[in-house]
């Protein structure tokens, strides 16, 4: 079996909320955490190296899929997982060779980055972009 590596380290830490607004006080004001990065459904702050980002829900399921971010059998998934990959594609079909069950297949989002999304064996869904 080849073995993968592409995996250096989790870079993004995506935690899928209810209300942005509530959150950007709480992790921003009570936390004391600085914004990187405010858009719309989005929030992002950066610690050594790795990116925490606030994801409105219905922002998220427009991501990925609303049945796998807002549980289609009362599993709703609170965040993501992502880790940057050399190959979106490329690591794609590695993975699938290797029993990967992807929940999104590759595509390129609205802001250019090529993305998929897969679980692991508890349904927790990691994000592989580049």
């Amino acid at each position: 079996m080849e073995v993968i590596g592409v995996f250096k380290k989790i870079d993004n830490i995506l935690l899928f909320v209810k209300d942005l607004k509530t959150s950007l006080v709480f992790y921003k004001d009570k936390l004391g955490l600085s914004v990187k990065t405010k858009e719309e459904g989005y929030i992002e702050f950066e610690l050594s190296g790795v990116i925490l980002g606030l994801v409105e829900k219905e922002e998220a399921a427009n991501m990925i899929s609303k049945d796998v971010v807002m549980g289609s059998h009362g599993t709703a998934r609170p965040f993501s997982l992502a880790v940057t990959v050399e190959d979106v594609d490329k690591t794609y079909e590695v993975l699938v060779g290797h029993g990967i069950r992807f929940v999104k297949k590759p595509f390129t989002q609205s802001w250019g980055q090529r993305t998929a999304y897969f679980e692991d064996p508890d349904g927790n869904i990691w994000e592989i972009h580049a």
